[in-house]
């Protein structure tokens, strides 16, 4: 689980820096998180 801290700590640095972005991500994060957790 280590790997995916990491992954989410540089997004919410990406999406800090690129606010214009965020809401994208984050429906785009829902939506991968579904498919990972119904696979």
């Amino acid at each position: 689980m280590k790997a995916k801290s990491e992954y989410i700590t540089l997004l919410r640095k990406y999406m800090a820096e690129n606010a214009s972005v965020t809401i994208l991500f984050s429906a785009l994060t829902r939506i991968a998180t579904q498919h990972i957790f119904a696979a």
